[in-house]
């Protein structure tokens, strides 16, 4: 939508993994701390960081970089669920063995397999991410895992990542024993104000964008102040304020457009007395990305359907399906100035469906009253004068 008005390829801030747009400064040193732990063999090491501070994306590098001697298995919570963690591994691994196995069966025939990759000179590593969320008998599974030794050498290497919870939960006397074996333990800190600096040139830099430099120092220093450095936080900011570039036809990012992306994604200090967040699995953090990270997206999705042409009004689901086989009203109005001209006029359309159901509500919510509406008000004020 925006990437001819800013000569991009690609959207520079997308939040999916993607090896084009690491940036390894950020991560260099607990790389090399995981490296360091993986080489000597010492069986547990623990990556800690707050959300969205590139755990994942650094267990995937670090997957990726592995040699031909080292074996990698990656697994997070969501994917092991509370089933046994030996049988996840074992089947990652591609070890046999039958569901009537039992797991101290299963452990056996990993102990036989691993015994053998030792042998062979090769070194399996197991990483685990949101691993905060592993049950305490998956836990006690991973107490096993570090029990297998060969000869004086541990026969797989383990690194879990995981929120400042993880190493609080180390801090306890049910953990103490598996605390004791985790001897590397490192950081992935948010960014300082030069590596965002450089972190967000890269990123503009792969997209080809032909100013890189296109945030001046201010808002950089703004970017910075509401993302607390968090890299995905910075995304979310960063491509909210491309969009109101975008929308005022600027090719410059100054600081009164990152003000405004804060002010309509609501971003506010975790930890703010006027903020309730439910803490769960995610933590007061991850919370706070998981809606930032839902408003921007209901946003693109809603502009991305005005620029391929193909708009359900709210107001009228019924009416639209009625006008169109596939169930969407074309849309002839498109291209970069109707939508700016949508943009700029939607704060004054009340869209209130008759019967809105759960989904139409959050968009509802999440979009037209809290994210867009506000976040045009100056491009509003610029076109009436």
């Amino acid at each position: 939508m925006y990437l001819q008005h800013f000569g991009f390829r690609d959207k520079p801030f997308k939040l999916t993994h993607d090896p084009a747009y690491y940036y390894g400064d950020a991560h260099q040193v607990a790389q090399n701390e995981l490296c360091y732990s993986i080489e000597e063999r010492s069986g547990l090491a623990l990556l800690l960081g707050e959300a969205g501070t590139g755990k994942t994306t650094l267990l995937l590098r670090l997957l990726r970089s592995f040699s031909r001697e080292l074996s990698g298995v990656f697994l997070s919570d969501i994917a092991v669920g509370e089933a046994s963690l030996i049988r996840q591994v074992a089947r990652a691994l591609l070890i046999p063995f039958k569901p009537q196995d039992s797991t101290d069966n299963v452990a056996q025939y990993m102990d036989i397999f691993l015994r053998g990759q030792l042998t062979a000179g090769k070194t399996v590593v197991v990483l685990v991410d949101e691993a905060q969320g592993l049950t305490d008998g998956q836990f006690e599974e991973l107490r096993l895992l570090t029990n297998l030794e060969h000869k004086g050498q541990k026969l797989v290497e383990i690194i879990l990542a995981g929120l400042p919870s993880l190493e609080r939960k180390f801090h306890t006397p049910d953990f103490e024993s598996l605390s004791q074996r985790a001897v590397i333990r490192c950081w992935v800190e948010p960014l300082d104000i030069k590596q965002l600096e450089e972190y967000i040139k890269h990123r503009l830099d792969v997209v080809g964008a032909p100013n890189p430099g296109m945030f001046t120092a201010e808002s950089l220093e703004r970017v910075h102040h509401a993302s607390r450095g968090i890299p995905r936080l910075v995304n979310i900011v960063c491509e909210r304020t491309l969009l109101i570039g975008y929308v005022e036809e600027q090719q410059v990012i100054k600081a009164p457009h990152v003000d405004q992306a804060v002010a309509d994604l609501n971003l506010k200090p975790v930890g703010d007395d006027g903020i309730e967040q439910k803490t769960g699995g995610f933590g007061l953090e991850g919370n706070l990305l998981v809606k930032m990270a839902a408003q921007l997206d209901e946003v693109m999705k809603k502009l991305n359907s005005l620029e391929t042409g193909t708009v359900v009004p709210a107001s009228q689901p019924e009416a639209a399906a009625a006008s169109s086989p596939s169930g969407t009203q074309p849309n002839t109005e498109v291209g970069g100035p109707k939508i700016r001209k949508w943009l700029k006029t939607l704060q004054q359309t009340t869209i209130s469906p008759a019967e809105p159901d759960e989904s139409q509500q959050e968009f509802d919510e999440l979009v037209d009253s809290a994210v867009v509406t506000r976040s045009l008000k100056t491009a509003k004020s610029e076109t009436n004068h």
